[in-house]
């Protein structure tokens, strides 16, 4: 399989929610996801607007719509800081993932302040669970996790650790979406 390599940190990014969560995101709070994601606990933005989109929608519930937040990258911070370029989707990129996603790091070890990467596809979750139960080895996942395809690329995710690297981010659109996209 030829994966895109991601060479370059994208310079616009977009961020998936709901109207629901409008207001908290004036103050991006690190702590309020979940820790068993591809890259753990802190702030996801895309490259991809479609792909904050998608992530919107798959969000929607109890009456709220999906909304995208649009931010600039300041490059100035973000060089300034300790950050992991996974530049394509191999055993390194496996290997955190799969280290996060069964939540087996030593969070007292980690000294990076943001994520550049693929985006593991949806099947995550199952697979994370299948080698949970006992039903699946760790070469399994290895051999069964992918990046997600778009037809013509592959999804990437520019992840936020610390409160140091959400001050590289700058808010220049906030859009909800009505009915029509879903």
């Amino acid at each position: 399989m030829k994966i895109l390599k991601l060479i370059d940190i994208p310079k616009i990014v977009y961020h998936g929610t709901t109207t629901e969560h409008q207001l908290s995101l004036q103050n991006i709070r690190l702590d309020c996801g979940r820790k068993d994601l591809d890259f753990g606990q802190g702030f996801y933005t895309t490259s991809i607007r479609n792909q904050a989109i998608d992530w919107a929608k798959g969000k929607v519930w109890n009456g709220y719509k999906p909304m995208v937040l649009t931010y600039k990258v300041n490059f100035d911070i973000i060089e300034s800081l300790e950050g992991i370029h996974f530049d394509d989707a191999g055993d390194n990129w496996v290997n955190f993932i799969y280290q996060h996603r069964m939540e087996s790091y030593d969070v007292n070890k980690i000294n990076y302040d943001y994520v550049y990467g693929h985006t593991a596809d949806g099947k995550t979750s199952l697979l994370v669970e299948d080698v949970k139960n006992g039903n699946k080895t760790f070469d399994d996942f290895r051999r069964e996790i992918y990046p997600i395809e778009c037809k013509v690329f592959y999804y990437d995710q520019l992840f936020f650790r610390s409160e140091l690297s959400i001050t590289a981010l700058e808010k220049i659109n906030e859009e909800v979406f009505l009915n029509e996209i879903y």
